[in-house]
């Protein structure tokens, strides 16, 4: 059993706070510096990082789709938590 609690979007449309995630991590989208092409982001690496805290970064994506590939990142699903019920 499994609960989906976001929606797959289309990765131009990433707004601030939305999220990029895959299989192994996840980040917070914040900006966009220059549009569909490079984007300021929010990640906590982990403990075993070689800097463990979290962080803010600028990098150059590429877009296709739901996907966004971010320089030396890989590439993840643009997905968005829905507003809650008003």
């Amino acid at each position: 059993f499994t609960m989906d609690i976001t929606n797959v979007i289309q990765a131009m449309d990433l707004q601030p706070g939305d999220a990029i995630n895959n299989s192994t991590h996840m980040m917070l989208f914040k900006e966009w510096v220059v549009p569909g092409q490079t984007a300021t982001f929010m990640e906590e690496p982990g403990c075993s990082a070689s800097e463990p805290y979290a962080r803010q970064f600028t990098a150059d994506v590429t877009l296709d789709a739901t996907s966004i590939t971010v320089l030396h990142r890989g590439t993840f699903t643009a997905i968005r938590y829905p507003d809650a019920p008003k």
